[in-house]
């Protein structure tokens, strides 16, 4: 997670955005089956990361 502060773009963006519309990223962290997914966005303006949720990647998909 250390490397979203560096390089925030270098993940993509969430499936749940094609339902949203928003800008949310997700990183992948761990080995199987202790998969998890970051869920973050970038404040452009404010150069600023957001972790919006750390959940399992074995849970359903994150509604906004």
């Amino acid at each position: 997670m250390r490397s979203l502060r560096t390089r925030p773009r270098r993940c993509p963006m969430t499936p749940e955005n094609k339902r949203t519309g928003g800008g949310l990223r997700h990183l992948l962290y761990g080995s199987k089956p202790d998969v998890y997914r970051v869920i973050y966005e970038i404040d452009e303006a404010r150069e600023l990361v957001s972790v919006i949720t750390i959940r399992h990647s074995a849970m359903d998909d994150f509604i906004a």
